[in-house]
């Protein structure tokens, strides 16, 4: 038996039909997968715990020229195997007089605050402008998970006591376990660039250019069937 076919109604233009949809829906899949990476990514930045693929932009270099000032630089040697909450050294570089102090504070993500003190920077080694590799961050208690994020925060201030304005803070946060940099800003308050741009990681870069791949066959395939 001989099946009709033709352009209006017959097997063949129900066919068309079928695969345009087909074709259709899945680059709006597709689309809203893309979306909902680059959401992710700016979340995960917004939050302050993904960064995974954030490098710090001054290898040693101080990028602060106000006073009073603490920065932490992004040359550090004492961060690994700190999750039992020994003391350790922060290499900062320090820019200050004789009145400045400091908040410094250690948090840890869905814990908070794990320990908090003041430093007197000022009256300790004020006025003082040059690399202080020997910062010392008390003893927290430990019991921290292996690969535990740790965020310091040094918070400067014009007055003893945490008194006056706030001038700088400069904002660090590692892997407890291996050492690795995870984050790292330093700025004054308001400051532009002060927020980091969020990012997508490598896995994540590869699963994109794989999808806007898949989405450009799509296209081509559909282009050459309306041409039939």
């Amino acid at each position: 038996m001989l099946i009709p076919v033709g352009l209006f109604g017959g097997p063949r233009r129900q066919g068309y039909r079928l695969t345009r949809t087909i074709f259709t829906n899945a680059i709006r899949v597709l689309s809203g997968l893309c979306v909902l990476l680059w959401a992710s990514a700016a979340m995960a930045a917004a939050a302050g715990t993904s960064g995974a693929g954030a490098v710090p932009s001054s290898q040693g270099q101080t990028t602060s020229a106000v006073l009073p000032s603490i920065e932490i630089l992004s040359q550090q040697t004492k961060l690994t195997g700190t999750c039992g909450g020994a003391t350790l050294d922060l290499n900062t570089f320090i820019n200050v007089d004789s009145q400045a102090s400091a908040d410094v504070k250690l948090s840890v993500p869905g814990i908070g605050v794990i320990e908090e003190f003041t430093d007197e920077t000022g009256s300790n080694v004020g006025p003082f402008v040059g690399v202080y590799s020997t910062f010392h961050i008390l003893s927290f208690g430990g019991g921290l998970p292996p690969n535990t994020p740790i965020t310091i925060t040094l918070t400067t201030f014009t007055g003893h006591g945490l008194a006056g304005s706030k001038t700088f803070v400069s904002t660090l946060q590692f892997n407890c376990t291996t050492g690795a940099i995870l984050y790292l800003v330093s700025s004054a308050p308001g400051a532009a660039g002060a927020e980091p741009i969020p990012a997508l990681g490598d896995a994540a870069l590869a699963a994109l250019a794989g999808m806007l791949a898949l989405m450009s066959l799509v296209l081509l395939k559909r282009r050459r069937i309306a041409r039939r």
